[in-house]
């Protein structure tokens, strides 16, 4: 009775923590993954609430078919990874690169992964986790657009920190006046100079700062 007792327990032990670890992929939207020659070689994942993304990369054989999934330009780069992923001993890896779907839909993916061969007598085993990044290089790519509107803008435009000093400004406000973006920074140079520099007056400056 008692080696039922202690059985018992250590099932429901391990119950608890594969619910603790799949609510821990559910909130941080990841996958697991997995290669194992013994199985022979499967590309295998276990998800929370899977991402469009990494759900393009579920249910699959092999790694054969993994990178088959892979953008076409990505693919020799992920394969390189991969193949470096798996030596054992080796430190862990990541990568990200782009997938799509039958319809064309990109999603971009981020993997980290490390092999382990702690036991001679089993084959290394290379296991990690995918995650989808696509939100991520969403937000990048419109704060470039945002860069470049902000230097090639006609309109002189400076940015303002938390405590309304001068933090940057573009191109068109170095030439009408005169102040370049480094002498900005560097000299610390007055804002009431500046603004007098271009006809305005600082409280009507912060009136409209203050408006908005």
């Amino acid at each position: 009775i008692q080696v039922a007792v202690e059985r018992h327990r250590a099932d429901m032990a391990l119950a608890g923590s594969e619910e603790r670890l799949r609510l821990a992929l559910d909130a941080a939207q990841l996958g697991t993954w997995e290669l194992s020659p013994e199985v022979p070689e499967t590309f295998c994942h276990e998800f929370g609430a899977a991402p469009s993304g990494i759900a393009l990369m579920q249910l699959l054989d092999n790694l054969d078919a993994f990178l088959s999934r892979v953008h076409a330009d990505d693919r020799q780069r992920v394969a390189a990874t991969m193949q470096q992923m798996r030596v054992p001993h080796h430190p862990p890896c990541e990568i990200e690169f782009r997938v799509e779907d039958s319809t064309g839909n990109r999603r971009w993916i981020k993997l980290y992964g490390k092999t382990y061969a702690h036991d001679a007598k089993l084959a290394p085993r290379t296991v990690g986790v995918i995650q989808d990044v696509t939100e991520r290089h969403r937000v990048e790519e419109r704060l470039r657009q945002a860069a470049t509107a902000f230097e090639c803008a006609n309109e002189a435009i400076l940015l303002l920190d938390a405590r309304k000093q001068i933090d940057s400004v573009n191109g068109a406000f170095s030439q009408i006046t005169g102040y370049s973006n480094e002498e900005i920074r560097d000299q610390k140079l007055l804002l009431e100079n500046v603004i007098h520099s271009i006809g305005e007056t600082l409280d009507a400056m912060w009136a409209t700062v203050d408006a908005t």
